[in-house]
């Protein structure tokens, strides 16, 4: 018999029961362990009674909720209660417990986000607004209760029994780049050229700057690479590019994939960093989509790409995560709100997708980010003080629970020009506070 850290007791082993102990006990805590149904099996190891026979003894007990015993989606808000210190539980127990709610529970509704599954409004881009959300509404979207509620089930756990051992969690910082725009002249083609050199005219501007940026003999305005690349070779930090390469529409304004310029410079960013593709506004659930702009990926890197994000962060479930999942795409980097900073699926760390209709546990792994530049300034009016008093309590908050720190910025940001000027100022800021040597 492989020998186990724990043991999960419950009255029956689901899908999601399955699913939220792999990622706390197994991928977070770093414990080995198994579930069962029957009483003779746990042996003398130690383990956790999830189930609501009162009469067991000698284990860690979690009181069930229900939840995780269920069956598809119904319309519903969980009941959420603030503790003596002021920590925020959802599912709680009272004192029936070793722990005062169901983590198990708790966890699954965050992270599954249950919640978008149920009618809202969305915004302008068919969007769940971060409003919207279950955790803004009860003020603790800015911080990570899924990582804390680890930690005290952690400390808990340590308590009930001091000869566990625990994955250590270290702080982790990446650094992501969305190049909706790569170039604001240079790989438009011909045609596009054309259209802007009129556009120029009729606005009263001088189309010369854009010839001779197109020409080589002017540098672009949004070719702020060397900035980019040699500020990332400081600091140290880990850092994704996602390239567009969709087709062009309203919403979709990059460079035409058939640029050599545009194929230079993924060459270039990609012998450095690591690159994944940035899904045009249409094709977050749209597999055909998918599959046509990674084959583009492909055509000009070489490579199938690992890593996803959706242009205008659009994301539906769980048609959009199927989608990716049916295209062969392992990781996904959307998980964030436009509108607000903060932990939209309740954690930092990084968690594989559970589709809630198909009642099962995916291989696409979700990466959460956190903040994001146009939603510090264009949303919530943000001075560049103020933005990097927001990356210092993030990054603070992540730090103390050993996550993953993940930001998302623009090369368009970082012109300082446009709005933009200062904005390198909280850039610079975050790869301090997420390098290295944080």
């Amino acid at each position: 018999m492989v020998r186990r850290d724990i043991m999960v007791y419950a009255g029956s082993v689901t899908p999601r029961l399955s699913y939220v102990a792999g990622l706390v006990l197994g991928d977070m805590l770093g414990l080995s362990y198994e579930i069962v149904s029957d009483r003779r099996r746990l042996g003398s190891y130690p383990f956790i009674n999830y189930s609501n026979d009162h009469q067991m003894e000698g284990g860690f007990t979690i009181l069930p909720s229900g939840l995780l015993a269920e069956d598809g989606i119904r319309d519903f808000m969980p009941v959420a209660e603030r503790t003596d210190g002021d920590s925020l539980i959802l599912f709680p127990s009272g004192d029936k417990g070793d722990i005062s709610f169901d983590i198990f529970s708790a966890v699954f509704y965050m992270v599954s986000r249950y919640e978008e599954y149920l009618p809202y409004r969305p915004d302008n881009h068919g969007r769940f607004p971060a409003e919207a959300s279950f955790a803004c509404r009860n003020g603790f979207l800015n911080i990570p209760v899924v990582d804390i509620w680890v930690g005290i089930l952690k400390m808990k756990l340590l308590k009930y029994n001091p000869y566990l051992t625990f994955r250590r969690s270290e702080f982790r910082g990446i650094v992501t780049f969305d190049l909706d725009v790569a170039y604001a002249f240079r790989g438009r083609g011909l045609l596009r050229t054309a259209g802007g050199v009129l556009r120029d005219v009729a606005k009263g501007r001088n189309p010369l700057d854009r010839l001779r940026s197109v020409a080589g003999l002017k540098d672009d305005p949004y070719d702020v690479y060397d900035y980019i690349l040699e500020s990332l070779r400081k600091s140290g930090c880990e850092a994704l590019f996602f390239i567009p390469l969709g087709r062009l529409s309203v919403n979709d304004r990059n460079c035409s994939r058939r640029s050599g310029a545009y194929s230079s410079l993924v060459s270039r960013i990609s012998t450095a960093h690591r690159c994944g593709i940035h899904l045009s506004y249409l094709a977050g659930s749209d597999y055909s989509l998918i599959t046509a702009e990674k084959e583009a990926f492909i055509r000009i890197t070489g490579d199938a790409p690992e890593y996803s994000r959706n242009h205008y962060l659009r994301l539906s479930l769980p048609g959009g995560y199927r989608a990716l999942t049916a295209a062969g795409i392992g990781n996904d980097f959307t998980m964030g709100y436009a509108d607000m900073p903060g932990f939209r699926a309740g954690t930092s760390l990084p968690f594989l997708f559970y589709d809630l209709v198909g009642e099962s546990a995916t291989s696409l792994k979700v990466w959460p980010f956190q903040v994001m530049d146009v939603t510090l300034r264009n949303y919530l009016k943000c001075d560049v003080s103020q933005a990097c008093g927001i990356i210092d309590d993030i990054a603070d908050r992540v730090s103390e629970v050993g996550g993953t720190f993940i930001s998302v910025w623009h090369n368009t940001s970082l012109t300082e020009d446009d709005g933009w000027e200062g904005w390198r100022e909280p850039f610079e800021h975050l790869l301090r506070r997420t390098g290295p040597d944080e």
